[in-house]
């Protein structure tokens, strides 16, 4: 067998092991690397569309969610820098979806390695269904352009509670909020938080307790075990403790965790032959490999010494 078949043989050999392996091992941590793979291949960061004429030339500051409640507006500040060589003239930024709900009317050219503060609004009309909406923003310059892809989150329902920031990390969950006391009476509050699954079934409740200060906006961060949950679409609902019925909910999603060894040598029950099968195959492509590197050096070895 020729050496170049060797090789070619030992790595789709490779490639099918370690497929199979990552798949028997959780679908979604094999679709997750497949997935990095492609985006590093193609050099596309999270957030962006494909084909944009201003990909290597702009840098976006994140955008976090934008948390709106139905019939409010909110300021959104957007650092963007030019990161290439050339200027870029007459930027602005275009909603390319959910065009109504969002405005920008200005104007900027960024020279290259300056950083420029773009401002939009989001105006959220009235009666707007609870919900994430996904949308689009465009940086629409003379030499191009580019698209950024984000969220607004649409919320109604009790309003002394303002979502910040919830995250999500090796299924520990971060909520953070901010509490308005103007219209409470008292030296504390309670708020329950609870979080039910995608069949509508609470798997966790948590009462946050703290005193109301003169400071009509406090901020409050509560942390949530949900390392007994699979991962999946929730729902986090916030209500005072006195009434349950006039709530505030948003959806999240947890995730596999992919940082501990766990999830790599952890064998579930009746999967270890499978596990054997995918690496015997891994194992004989790296053979095969190293087979024709050996036989490569054994011709090598013919020639300098007849």
């Amino acid at each position: 067998m020729k050496k170049s078949r060797l090789i070619i043989l030992g790595m789709v050999l490779i490639f099918l092991g370690a497929a199979g392996f990552l798949f028997i091992l959780n679908e979604k941590l094999a679709g997750y690397v497949i997935s990095n793979m492609l985006s590093n291949t193609l050099k596309i960061t999270g957030g962006t569309t494909f084909n944009e004429t201003l990909l290597n030339s702009v840098e976006f500051s994140e955008i976090k969610e934008v948390i709106v409640r139905e019939g409010k507006k909110k300021s959104i500040d957007l650092n963007i820098e030019n990161i290439g060589d050339n200027s870029l003239n007459n930027c602005k930024l275009i909603p390319k979806k959910l065009e109504s709900w969002m405005y920008s009317s200005q104007t900027h050219s960024i020279q290259s390695g300056e950083k420029v503060i773009f401002s939009f609004d989001v105006d959220v009309p009235e009666e707007t269904e609870q919900g994430d909406y996904l949308t689009e923003l465009e940086l629409n310059c003379k030499e191009g352009s580019f698209l950024r892809e984000f969220t607004i989150n649409v919320i109604n329902g009790f309003e002394a509670i303002e979502i910040k920031e919830i995250k999500e990390k090796n299924k520990i969950l971060n909520v953070s909020y901010i509490f308005n006391n103007k219209d409470f009476i008292g030296e504390s509050v309670l708020v329950e938080i609870w979080i039910e699954n995608s069949d509508n079934v609470e798997i966790k409740r948590v009462v946050d307790m703290f005193p109301i200060n003169k400071d009509k906006l406090i901020e409050r961060s509560v942390l949530i075990n949900l390392k007994e949950q699979p991962a999946g679409i929730y729902i986090i609902y916030f209500a005072i403790s006195s009434d349950l019925n006039d709530y505030l909910k948003k959806s999240f999603v947890v995730e596999e965790s992919l940082t501990t060894g766990n999830a790599i040598f952890k064998v579930a029950k009746g999967k270890g032959i499978p596990y054997i099968i995918f690496l015997i195959i891994i194992g004989l492509g790296v053979f095969f490999i190293f087979k024709s590197y050996r036989e490569s050096l054994q011709k090598e070895h013919e020639i300098e010494h007849p």
